[in-house]
C-alpha cells in the first residue's frame, strides 16, 4: 500500500497509540449515537479518534469552514487525517467472464483540516445557519438531569457521533455521547 504526503506518519500515530495502551486514554470518551451535519461526524472511526486527538470536536478542511461561514485563523496549524487514494479497475468474475467496475483504494494521501477553536465567524448569517442543529444539541444537553453533576466534577458533555453504515467501524452508525475531562487535550 503506498502513502502519500504525511499520510504515513498519521496512520503510524495510529498504530503507536495501539502498540503504546495509549488508545483508552484517547478514548476517555464515552460514544453515544447522534446526527448532525457537521461533516467530520461522517468520517471514518480512524479520523474520528485523530479529531478526538487533536482536542476538538469539529474540524474541517479550509473551504468547508468558509462554506460555513467561518475562517481559519491566521497561523492556524492543520492537523491531518487519512484520505484514500482510489482507481477504477475491471474485475473480471471467473466463473461467467464478465466484467464489473469497482474502486480499488491504492494507498492513503494526508488531507489537513483545522479545529473549530482555529477558525473564526467572518459570516453571523451562514454561520447560525451551519450551527443550528448544534444549537439544538447543546440545549438538548443542557436539559439533561445530571449535566450539572457532570459539570460540577470537572467534566465537559458534548456529543460525537460515529462511523456510518458504509465500509467503516462496524455495520451500523454509532451515536455517540462524548464524556471528556475539562481541559484535557489529546496531544501529538
Amino acid at each position: 500500500m503506498k502513502f502519500y504526503g504525511k499520510s504515513e506518519q498519521v496512520a503510524t500515530r495510529i498504530l503507536d497509540l495501539f502498540q503504546s495502551g495509549s488508545v483508552p486514554k484517547a478514548l476517555a470518551p464515552i460514544f453515544v449515537h447522534r446526527a448532525d451535519s457537521v461533516p467530520c461526524r461522517q468520517w471514518s472511526w480512524a479520523n474520528q479518534l485523530l479529531t478526538a486527538l487533536a482536542g476538538t470536536s469539529d474540524a474541517r478542511g479550509f473551504r468547508q469552514w468558509e462554506h460555513a461561514g467561518r475562517k481559519v485563523s491566521k497561523g492556524s496549524k492543520a492537523f491531518h487525517i487519512l484520505g484514500p487514494v482510489t482507481k477504477k479497475i475491471e474485475v473480471r468474475d471467473a466463473d461467467t467472464g464478465e466484467t464489473s467496475e469497482r474502486m480499488a483504494v491504492l494507498g492513503f494521501k494526508s488531507i489537513p483540516v483545522f479545529a473549530i477553536e482555529s477558525t473564526e465567524v467572518f459570516d453571523v448569517e451562514k454561520w447560525a445557519e451551519a450551527d443550528k442543529a448544534s444549537a439544538a444539541e447543546r440545549q438538548f444537553i443542557d436539559a439533561l438531569p445530571l449535566v450539572s453533576v457532570a459539570r460540577s466534577w470537572g467534566l465537559s458533555v458534548d456529543t460525537f457521533i460515529g462511523a456510518s453504515a458504509d465500509s467503516r467501524a462496524d455495520s451500523t452508525s454509532i451515536r455517540k455521547w462524548w464524556l471528556n475531562w475539562a481541559g484535557q487535550s489529546y496531544s501529538r
